[in-house]
Parts: C-alpha cells; sequence; structure tokens
C-alpha cells in the first residue's frame, strides 16, 4: 500500500506529535552541528560559524546572527543539551501552548538574548559573542518549571526532583555558564531568564490574538494555570464517582 513519500511521511508525523516546531528546531540544529563536524578538518566551520554566531562588535554588517546563533553549537554536549531540552521540554511547552504560541515565545527570547548581550556589551565596553541554543533551552525549561511546579522529574532516572527546582538549577547554572568570563553581564543575560518565568506564571502578560483552538484548548485555564486544571478534573472526577454511587444505592434500595 503506498503511504506516500518519505517528506509526506515526515511532516505526518511532525503533525500528529503536536510539537512540530520543537522537533523541526532539533532536526535543523543537528544538521547545522553535523554540517560543523564535516566541516571541521578545514577552513569550513570557522567560516560557517562565523556567519552563524551573534558578535556585538560588527553585528550590524550580520543582522541575521542575532537569530541564527542558536544554531551554532560545534560541541557534542552542546547539541546533546539542546536535544534533550526541545525533545522534553520545548515539545511540552509546544503541546500546552500551541505551536504559534511556542514559535512566537523561542523567537523572542532568541531575539532578546542577543539585543541584552548588546546592550551589556556596549554599557561595559567588552565585546561579546553569543552562540548554541543554550540560553533558549534554558528559558524553556524555566517556562515549562513555572508551569508545572509540582511535577516530578527522575533525574539520571533515578534521583525525583520538583520540576520548581529543576527551574531554579537551569536559572543559576544558565546565569554562571553564560556570565563566565564576563560576571557584569550577568544583570543583562538574566533579563531572558526572568522574562520567561513570568510570562509562563502568568506575571507578564502580552497582547495576543487567540485563535479558535487555542480557545479550545485553553478553556477557563488561559494555559497558564496547570496546577488549577489538575484539581479540576480530579474535583470532576470524585464529583462523577459521588454520583454514581449515590444512583447505585438508590437502584438497591428500590430492589
Amino acid at each position: 500500500m503506498n503511504r506516500g513519500n518519505p517528506f509526506d511521511r515526515l511532516i505526518r508525523q511532525l503533525r500528529e506529535s503536536r510539537a512540530p516546531a520543537a522537533f523541526t528546531l532539533l532536526g535543523v540544529a543537528f544538521v547545522f552541528w553535523l554540517a560543523i563536524w564535516l566541516l571541521s578538518g578545514g577552513t569550513g566551520a570557522a567560516r560557517l560559524l562565523e556567519g552563524l554566531v551573534f558578535q556585538t562588535e560588527g553585528w550590524i554588517q550580520r543582522p541575521w546572527t542575532a537569530l541564527t546563533y542558536i544554531f551554532a553549537n560545534p560541541a557534542p554536549l552542546a547539541i546533546l543539551f539542546v536535544g534533550i531540552g526541545l525533545f522534553f521540554f520545548g515539545a511540552a511547552l509546544e503541546r500546552s501552548w500551541g505551536t504559534r504560541r511556542f514559535i512566537g515565545f523561542f523567537a523572542s527570547i532568541t531575539a532578546l538574548t542577543a539585543l541584552v548581550s548588546l546592550i551589556g556589551s556596549v554599557v561595559l565596553g567588552t565585546p561579546y559573542v553569543m552562540s548554541t541554543m543554550g540560553m533558549p533551552i534554558s528559558c524553556a525549561i524555566i517556562a515549562w518549571a513555572s508551569m508545572n511546579p509540582s511535577a516530578t522529574v527522575l533525574l539520571w532516572m533515578v534521583l525525583p526532583i520538583k520540576a520548581v527546582w529543576i527551574g531554579w538549577i537551569t536559572f543559576i547554572l544558565a546565569l554562571v555558564s553564560f556570565t563566565y568570563a564576563i560576571p557584569g553581564m550577568a544583570p543583562f543575560l538574566a533579563v531572558p531568564l526572568v522574562s520567561s518565568w513570568a510570562y509562563a506564571s502568568g506575571r507578564l502578560r502580552l497582547p495576543s490574538m487567540p485563535t479558535a483552538r487555542t480557545r479550545g484548548r485553553e478553556g477557563d485555564y488561559g494555559g497558564v494555570d496547570w496546577e488549577k486544571r489538575r484539581q479540576a478534573e480530579d474535583e470532576r472526577r470524585r464529583l462523577k464517582e459521588l454520583f454514581e454511587r449515590s444512583w447505585r444505592d438508590d437502584t438497591d434500595a428500590k430492589d
């Protein structure tokens, strides 16, 4: 039976995953990593990275790098972190928010990170280079943790840890990692991290045009307070069980 060409099957699988943007970002990041690795034996990798990385000095000649720096992940550990972040946390965010809102969030955080690094470079008088998807991924993890603070994750498949602590650990590690040689950049690079927490927790509200899909999915909860949603579902379940028990008791009494 003809199931269509591989490209059609891939598009169908992305749609069925309910996280097409997160998995597409993961695929593109892996392709760029593979290209950098294959070109690493010569000067091709350096030229490719130069066209991707955001540098506060001379950025005006390469304005696109304010968005493309997220695909400069030459280190194997960097692409591993990107893969884990997008596969688990990015995909979960997209399923909760919808693809359009997730893309807007990820693009905004990516551009905001480049902007604050530029401002910090000007204020401190020190050039700064932004590369890898680490900061937007960290923001996505913090946003997920803000929406699911009581969720439990098995760290290394063994140690249970609450999502709220994952958010705090991610915040500290991201801030230290990206400001290691220039600690004065910390107040500036904290802005996208804090903004992600504020937006996901509902403390920062941005104007949006809700679609029929988001209205149907979010209902009375606005896609923010998932803890309240779980409590409401549990309450409905208890009421349903109480009603069924009462109906059975009445039937038995009549018999």
